[in-house]
Protein backbone atom coordinates (compact mmCIF):
# COMPACT_ATOMS: atom_id res chain seq x y z
CA UNK A 1 0.00 0.00 0.00
CA UNK A 2 2.71 2.45 0.55
CA UNK A 3 3.34 2.75 -3.10
CA UNK A 4 -0.41 4.32 -3.85
CA UNK A 5 0.79 6.76 -1.11
CA UNK A 6 4.41 7.23 -2.64
CA UNK A 7 2.68 7.93 -5.75
CA UNK A 8 -0.13 9.86 -4.61
CA UNK A 9 3.02 12.58 -2.55
CA UNK A 10 5.00 12.70 -5.90
CA UNK A 11 1.99 13.38 -8.26
CA UNK A 12 1.18 16.37 -5.56
CA UNK A 13 4.73 17.97 -5.41
CA UNK A 14 4.41 18.00 -9.08
CA UNK A 15 1.01 19.61 -9.47
CA UNK A 16 3.16 22.41 -6.86
CA UNK A 17 5.93 22.24 -9.24
CA UNK A 18 3.88 22.89 -12.77
CA UNK A 19 1.98 25.46 -10.70
CA UNK A 20 4.94 27.43 -9.74
CA UNK A 21 3.48 27.43 -5.93
CA UNK A 22 7.23 26.18 -4.68
CA UNK A 23 10.20 28.70 -3.88
CA UNK A 24 12.31 27.60 -6.52
CA UNK A 25 9.80 27.63 -9.37
CA UNK A 26 9.20 25.46 -12.06
CA UNK A 27 13.04 23.97 -11.66
CA UNK A 28 14.22 20.66 -9.86
CA UNK A 29 15.84 22.29 -6.75
CA UNK A 30 19.20 21.45 -5.97
CA UNK A 31 20.30 19.50 -3.05
CA UNK A 32 21.42 23.14 -1.14
CA UNK A 33 17.92 24.34 -2.20
CA UNK A 34 16.37 21.49 -0.31
CA UNK A 35 18.38 21.31 2.96
CA UNK A 36 17.13 25.58 3.07
CA UNK A 37 13.69 23.80 2.22
CA UNK A 38 14.08 21.49 4.90
CA UNK A 39 15.23 24.06 7.37
CA UNK A 40 12.27 26.82 6.60
CA UNK A 41 10.09 23.98 7.09
CA UNK A 42 11.15 22.41 10.53
CA UNK A 43 11.04 26.20 12.28
CA UNK A 44 7.63 26.05 11.06
CA UNK A 45 6.34 24.76 14.28
CA UNK A 46 5.95 21.20 13.04
CA UNK A 47 3.29 18.74 15.32
CA UNK A 48 4.61 15.83 16.79
CA UNK A 49 4.22 13.49 14.05
CA UNK A 50 5.78 15.54 11.30
CA UNK A 51 8.87 16.56 13.82
CA UNK A 52 9.33 12.44 14.17
CA UNK A 53 9.94 12.26 10.15
CA UNK A 54 12.86 15.20 10.74
CA UNK A 55 14.29 13.56 13.39
CA UNK A 56 14.63 10.16 11.88
CA UNK A 57 15.58 11.62 8.40
CA UNK A 58 17.89 13.90 9.75
CA UNK A 59 19.35 13.20 13.30
CA UNK A 60 19.42 9.20 12.78
CA UNK A 61 22.89 9.14 14.84
CA UNK A 62 20.77 10.58 18.02
CA UNK A 63 22.97 13.22 18.43
CA UNK A 64 22.27 15.79 21.14
CA UNK A 65 22.76 19.21 19.35
CA UNK A 66 19.37 20.96 18.06
CA UNK A 67 17.93 19.68 15.22
CA UNK A 68 18.17 22.82 12.88
CA UNK A 69 21.95 22.82 13.51
CA UNK A 70 21.80 19.39 12.63
CA UNK A 71 19.81 20.32 9.46
CA UNK A 72 21.56 23.08 8.53
CA UNK A 73 25.61 21.16 8.36
CA UNK A 74 23.44 18.16 6.84
CA UNK A 75 25.62 16.47 3.85
CA UNK A 76 24.29 17.73 0.89
CA UNK A 77 25.72 14.19 -1.04
CA UNK A 78 22.58 12.41 1.57
CA UNK A 79 19.88 14.97 0.22
CA UNK A 80 20.29 13.37 -3.34
CA UNK A 81 18.17 10.11 -3.10
CA UNK A 82 15.33 12.98 -2.29
CA UNK A 83 16.48 15.12 -5.03
CA UNK A 84 16.51 12.01 -7.21
CA UNK A 85 13.11 10.97 -5.93
CA UNK A 86 10.98 14.24 -6.78
CA UNK A 87 12.84 14.44 -10.54
CA UNK A 88 11.91 10.88 -11.48
CA UNK A 89 15.36 10.17 -11.82
CA UNK A 90 15.50 6.43 -10.32
CA UNK A 91 13.19 3.59 -10.79
CA UNK A 92 13.93 2.06 -7.36
CA UNK A 93 11.79 2.44 -4.48
CA UNK A 94 13.19 4.97 -2.26
CA UNK A 95 13.17 4.52 1.27
CA UNK A 96 10.10 5.45 3.24
CA UNK A 97 11.79 8.31 5.03
CA UNK A 98 12.45 10.21 1.85
CA UNK A 99 8.86 9.86 0.94
CA UNK A 100 7.34 10.64 4.64
CA UNK A 101 9.79 14.25 4.64
CA UNK A 102 8.18 14.96 1.29
CA UNK A 103 5.09 14.91 2.10
CA UNK A 104 5.91 17.31 5.27
CA UNK A 105 7.61 19.76 3.22
CA UNK A 106 4.61 20.42 1.04
CA UNK A 107 1.88 19.74 3.60
CA UNK A 108 0.55 16.67 1.68
CA UNK A 109 -2.66 15.14 3.57
CA UNK A 110 -3.75 13.11 4.52
CA UNK A 111 -0.41 12.10 6.90
CA UNK A 112 1.70 10.45 8.40
CA UNK A 113 0.84 7.58 6.36
CA UNK A 114 -1.80 4.89 7.71
CA UNK A 115 -1.57 1.51 5.70
CA UNK A 116 -5.99 1.46 6.47
CA UNK A 117 -6.01 4.78 4.61
CA UNK A 118 -4.65 3.22 1.72
CA UNK A 119 -5.88 -0.60 1.29
CA UNK A 120 -7.21 -1.75 -1.84
CA UNK A 121 -10.68 -2.04 -0.46
CA UNK A 122 -10.88 1.83 0.37
CA UNK A 123 -9.30 2.75 -2.46
CA UNK A 124 -11.77 1.06 -4.65
CA UNK A 125 -14.58 2.61 -3.24
CA UNK A 126 -13.18 6.09 -3.15
CA UNK A 127 -12.59 5.20 -7.57
CA UNK A 128 -16.02 3.43 -7.87
CA UNK A 129 -17.77 6.49 -5.96
CA UNK A 130 -17.08 9.77 -7.86
CA UNK A 131 -19.54 10.46 -9.83
CA UNK A 132 -21.99 7.57 -9.86
CA UNK A 133 -25.61 8.34 -10.13
CA UNK A 134 -27.78 8.14 -6.87
CA UNK A 135 -30.20 5.27 -7.01
CA UNK A 136 -33.89 5.58 -8.21
CA UNK A 137 -35.86 6.22 -5.17
CA UNK A 138 -38.58 4.09 -3.90
CA UNK A 139 -41.46 6.07 -5.00
CA UNK A 140 -40.67 6.04 -8.61
CA UNK A 141 -41.43 1.99 -7.94
CA UNK A 142 -44.42 2.72 -6.43
CA UNK A 143 -45.88 5.04 -9.14
CA UNK A 144 -44.80 2.67 -12.08
CA UNK A 145 -44.98 -1.06 -10.33
CA UNK A 146 -43.21 -3.23 -12.56
CA UNK A 147 -45.50 -6.16 -11.21
CA UNK A 148 -48.60 -4.36 -12.94
CA UNK A 149 -47.09 -4.20 -16.35
CA UNK A 150 -45.75 -7.67 -15.91
CA UNK A 151 -49.35 -9.02 -14.88
CA UNK A 152 -50.89 -7.11 -17.46
CA UNK A 153 -48.57 -8.18 -20.34
CA UNK A 154 -49.50 -12.47 -19.03
CA UNK A 155 -53.40 -11.74 -19.28
CA UNK A 156 -52.88 -11.39 -22.93
CA UNK A 157 -50.92 -14.72 -22.81
CA UNK A 158 -53.42 -16.18 -21.19
CA UNK A 159 -56.12 -15.27 -23.73
CA UNK A 160 -57.83 -12.25 -22.72
CA UNK A 161 -59.88 -9.81 -24.95
CA UNK A 162 -57.96 -7.70 -27.43
CA UNK A 163 -59.51 -5.08 -25.25
CA UNK A 164 -57.46 -5.95 -22.37
CA UNK A 165 -54.26 -6.48 -24.51
CA UNK A 166 -54.76 -3.25 -26.32
CA UNK A 167 -55.21 -1.48 -22.97
CA UNK A 168 -51.83 -3.39 -21.58
CA UNK A 169 -49.94 -2.12 -24.45
CA UNK A 170 -51.64 1.91 -23.41
CA UNK A 171 -50.26 1.48 -20.19
CA UNK A 172 -46.69 0.94 -21.39
CA UNK A 173 -46.56 3.07 -23.71
CA UNK A 174 -47.87 6.01 -21.13
CA UNK A 175 -45.10 4.81 -18.48
CA UNK A 176 -42.40 5.34 -21.38
CA UNK A 177 -43.99 9.18 -22.21
CA UNK A 178 -44.00 9.72 -18.47
CA UNK A 179 -40.46 9.21 -18.19
CA UNK A 180 -39.03 11.25 -20.63
CA UNK A 181 -39.35 14.61 -19.30
CA UNK A 182 -38.03 13.19 -15.90
CA UNK A 183 -35.07 12.75 -17.82
CA UNK A 184 -34.69 15.84 -19.83
CA UNK A 185 -35.44 17.45 -16.60
CA UNK A 186 -32.49 16.31 -14.75
CA UNK A 187 -30.04 17.23 -17.81
CA UNK A 188 -31.40 20.70 -17.40
CA UNK A 189 -30.79 20.91 -13.86
CA UNK A 190 -27.38 19.33 -14.08
CA UNK A 191 -26.79 22.05 -16.66
CA UNK A 192 -27.76 25.32 -14.67
CA UNK A 193 -25.88 23.63 -12.15
CA UNK A 194 -22.54 23.33 -14.10
CA UNK A 195 -22.86 26.70 -15.75
CA UNK A 196 -23.48 28.21 -11.93
CA UNK A 197 -20.28 26.39 -10.80
CA UNK A 198 -18.19 28.14 -14.00
CA UNK A 199 -19.75 31.68 -12.99
CA UNK A 200 -18.83 31.56 -9.79
CA UNK A 201 -15.42 29.99 -10.31
CA UNK A 202 -14.82 32.93 -12.76
CA UNK A 203 -15.87 35.90 -10.28
CA UNK A 204 -13.20 33.93 -7.38
CA UNK A 205 -10.77 34.08 -10.02
CA UNK A 206 -11.36 37.73 -10.98
CA UNK A 207 -11.83 38.99 -7.66
CA UNK A 208 -8.37 37.39 -6.11
CA UNK A 209 -6.05 37.59 -9.21
CA UNK A 210 -6.91 40.68 -10.81
CA UNK A 211 -8.68 42.89 -8.78
CA UNK A 212 -7.02 41.83 -5.45
CA UNK A 213 -2.75 42.49 -5.48
CA UNK A 214 -0.85 39.41 -3.71
CA UNK A 215 0.33 40.60 -0.96
CA UNK A 216 4.12 40.97 -0.71
CA UNK A 217 7.34 42.41 1.87
CA UNK A 218 10.57 44.45 1.36
CA UNK A 219 13.95 44.97 3.14
CA UNK A 220 14.24 48.12 4.55
CA UNK A 221 17.71 47.26 5.94
CA UNK A 222 16.80 46.12 9.15
CA UNK A 223 14.16 43.99 8.61
CA UNK A 224 10.98 43.16 6.27
CA UNK A 225 8.26 45.27 6.13
CA UNK A 226 4.91 44.96 4.46
CA UNK A 227 4.47 46.95 1.00
CA UNK A 228 2.40 47.07 -1.98
CA UNK A 229 3.48 45.07 -4.65
CA UNK A 230 3.06 47.57 -7.30
CA UNK A 231 4.97 49.83 -4.68
CA UNK A 232 8.19 51.14 -7.35
CA UNK A 233 9.80 53.06 -4.85
CA UNK A 234 11.41 50.28 -2.78
CA UNK A 235 15.33 50.70 -2.83
CA UNK A 236 15.56 46.96 -2.20
CA UNK A 237 13.76 43.68 -4.38
CA UNK A 238 9.91 43.20 -3.59
CA UNK A 239 9.18 39.47 -2.99
CA UNK A 240 6.34 37.63 -2.05
CA UNK A 241 5.24 37.61 1.62
CA UNK A 242 6.56 35.27 4.20
CA UNK A 243 4.85 35.49 7.40
CA UNK A 244 7.92 34.16 8.96
CA UNK A 245 10.38 36.10 7.71
CA UNK A 246 8.24 39.66 8.45
CA UNK A 247 7.71 38.57 12.19
CA UNK A 248 11.30 37.12 12.83
CA UNK A 249 14.00 37.50 10.31
CA UNK A 250 16.16 40.91 11.66
CA UNK A 251 19.47 42.17 10.85
CA UNK A 252 21.21 42.21 14.52
CA UNK A 253 22.64 45.74 14.93
CA UNK A 254 24.89 45.19 18.10
CA UNK A 255 27.31 41.91 17.45
CA UNK A 256 28.83 43.18 20.42
CA UNK A 257 26.16 42.05 22.33
CA UNK A 258 26.68 37.90 20.57
CA UNK A 259 28.59 35.48 22.94
CA UNK A 260 28.88 31.61 23.58
CA UNK A 261 24.84 31.36 24.50
CA UNK A 262 24.14 32.70 20.67
CA UNK A 263 26.53 29.20 18.92
CA UNK A 264 23.84 28.08 16.44
CA UNK A 265 20.53 29.83 17.38
CA UNK A 266 21.91 33.10 15.28
CA UNK A 267 22.79 33.01 11.46
CA UNK A 268 26.01 35.60 9.60
CA UNK A 269 27.08 36.31 6.17
CA UNK A 270 30.47 37.43 5.03
CA UNK A 271 30.28 38.76 1.59
CA UNK A 272 33.94 40.89 0.69
CA UNK A 273 34.92 40.43 4.46
CA UNK A 274 31.95 42.09 5.61
CA UNK A 275 30.35 39.94 8.63
CA UNK A 276 26.51 40.86 8.69
CA UNK A 277 24.29 38.88 12.08
CA UNK A 278 20.49 37.50 11.60
CA UNK A 279 17.84 36.35 13.44
CA UNK A 280 16.32 33.67 11.19
CA UNK A 281 18.24 31.19 8.55
CA UNK A 282 17.66 31.42 4.58
CA UNK A 283 19.27 33.80 2.33
CA UNK A 284 20.65 37.10 2.89
CA UNK A 285 18.25 39.67 2.25
CA UNK A 286 19.74 41.66 -0.44
CA UNK A 287 22.07 39.23 -1.81
CA UNK A 288 19.56 36.81 -2.31
CA UNK A 289 21.94 33.90 -4.24
CA UNK A 290 24.14 33.59 -0.83
CA UNK A 291 23.11 31.48 1.88
CA UNK A 292 23.74 32.54 5.63
CA UNK A 293 25.64 30.24 7.65
CA UNK A 294 24.58 29.38 11.38
CA UNK A 295 27.05 30.97 13.80
CA UNK A 296 30.15 29.36 15.34
CA UNK A 297 32.42 29.51 18.55
CA UNK A 298 35.40 30.76 15.94
CA UNK A 299 33.22 33.50 14.18
CA UNK A 300 31.79 34.98 17.65
CA UNK A 301 35.41 35.03 18.62
CA UNK A 302 36.79 36.47 15.47
CA UNK A 303 33.92 39.17 14.63
CA UNK A 304 31.64 39.33 17.74
CA UNK A 305 30.97 39.98 21.64
CA UNK A 306 34.29 40.78 23.40
CA UNK A 307 36.43 41.45 19.76
CA UNK A 308 33.78 44.15 18.93
CA UNK A 309 34.09 45.40 21.81
CA UNK A 310 38.02 46.04 22.14
CA UNK A 311 37.45 47.11 18.54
Amino acid sequence: MFEKFQMAVRNAYLDLKNEGRLDFGRECPSPGKLRSWCLKRYLENLNHDDEKVFIDFFNSGKSSKDLSVLIEKFDLDKLKPLRSFINGDTKKRPDENIVKLLAVLIDFKPRPYNASHWNEDSYGDNLNNNGENPPTSSSDSEDFPSENLSDTAEAGKEGHTPEAIDQAQVTTTEYKQDIKPIERKSKNKTLLYAGSGLVLASVFFIVYNIITPADCMCWNGARYVEVDCQDKGQPYQIIGLDKNKLAHFQKITRPDTLNDEDIGKVWYSKINNEVEFFTYPGHHPIKQERSLKAVTKHIIERYAGEYIKEE
